[in-house]
């Protein structure tokens, strides 16, 4: 994506002013300050702690699957989606080894449950994220229409998992006891977390919790998503700093920068797309979008295709323009959900789908596009008639 800028820069495409001006700088801020808070709950041992709750409770594999599945969607509605997968599928890999139990039922749940998930709120994977930039729809009006979509559609989704991999879930669960007893010794200390431990565990949540009421808010207060993110951000930079005197730079150093340079890429190699007149050519193919319900209907299937193309975030960034000047809020919810769940349809997707593949390659664990469209191609058909059903009904 990189090469890409550049080369619309050498070439003279674009102005290096052009390019720069091309740059959301707010939704790169707002992804910044969630992966920061992604860290702080790392280190923190969150995920090991939310690891071994999930072993608990499970008795049998189905209850395991439903957890994960349930865990991956909740954390990617309050943060970004492609952090919480980053985490999450070694994690999933290692206990999956340990129980002695087929990995491939849990990761393939946990991408499509991510997505899914990921649609309930504004700050839940990047697409979202910039949509809410470039439209203005106040958080709370945008997860009153989306967050019973995301359930509807999570419960349709865990539902079809659970029919396809049925017989993969029918085996007992082994070492259950061994591995919480080796999470509980590896991550707290022989069972307890020490005091600074614990103080940081605490603050990171309450940071969680603070950041989320802050977006709920956000509208109402005056202040950008990116700047509620970013000051999240900086509260767990402090937070680390002074009591487990990390400096901001081994903080830092955990983000995950390939998403923002890959994004600032992005930004300007899809504005040489727009200025070239390529963009009017491609939707030149597709039928009039407009704001009655067969132009929704169209929107909808437009966003689906492109983003199993291109994949859903530069999908967005493509058919933003069209909605700049005159678009509903409908349309906009249209573009979120449709592009999101429809990141379902094949691993090309979503950056979550890929994310958990390479991850899992690099674990050891392989398994085929195809095995991933098995379960991906009727959860999106499923989801996003769903979806779209009920925001055509909700404008009605």
């Amino acid at each position: 994506m990189l090469i890409g800028a550049s080369l619309v820069v050498i070439l003279k495409i674009l102005s290096p002013h052009e390019a720069i001006a091309a740059i959301e700088l707010n939704t790169l801020i707002l992804l910044l300050g969630l992966m920061i808070v992604v860290v702080g709950l790392e280190l923190c041992g969150f995920f090991a702690w939310i690891t071994y709750k999930i072993v608990y409770y499970s008795r049998n594999q189905c209850t395991l699957l439903f957890l994960v599945m349930a865990l991956s969607a909740f954390l990617s509605a309050i943060m970004l989606n492609d952090a919480v997968v980053l985490l999450l599928t070694p994690i999933i890999i290692h206990t999956a080894k340990k129980l002695r139990i087929n990995p491939i039922p849990y990761l393939i749940g946990e991408a499509i449950a991510a997505n899914i998930g990921s649609v309930a709120t504004e700050v839940g994977n990047p697409q979202v994220a910039y949509i809410a930039m470039v439209s203005g729809i106040p958080f709370l009006i945008y997860l009153s229409y989306m967050a019973p979509i995301a359930i509807i559609s999570f419960s349709l989704a865990c539902s079809l998992v659970f029919l396809i991999y049925w017989k993969s879930l029918s085996c007992e669960l082994l070492n259950r006891e061994e591995i919480l007893e080796n999470i509980s010794n590896s991550m707290f200390n022989g069972g307890a977390m020490d005091k600074k431990e614990l103080i940081l565990f605490k603050i990171n949540i309450g940071i969680v919790i603070v950041l989320f009421v802050g977006f709920v808010l956000s509208s109402l207060i005056g202040f950008p998503l990116s700047d509620v993110a970013i000051g999240g951000g900086i509260l767990v930079l402090l937070t680390y700093s002074i009591i487990a005197k990390y400096s901001a730079k081994e903080i830092l150093s955990k983000v995950d920068w390939s998403i923002i340079l890959f994004f600032g890429g992005l930004f300007v190699l899809l504005k040489a797309v727009e200025k070239e007149g390529m963009l009017t050519y491609i939707l030149s193919f597709f039928p009039q979008i407009s704001q009655n319900e067969q132009g929704i209907i169209h929107l909808a299937l437009l966003t689906a295709i492109l983003s199993n193309i291109v994949s859903n975030v530069p999908a967005v960034i493509l058919l933003t323009p069209l909605l700049l000047q005159n678009g509903s809020i409908e349309q906009w919810l249209i573009l979120a959900s449709a592009s999101t769940l429809a990141g379902n349809l094949t691993f090309l997707g979503s950056a979550a789908n890929v994310i958990v593949l390479e991850t899992s390659k690099n674990e050891g664990v392989h398994f085929s596009p195809l095995e991933f469209l098995k379960a991906g191609f009727p959860i999106t058909i499923i989801t996003l008639f769903v979806s779209t059903l009920i925001i055509l009904l909700c404008f009605t």
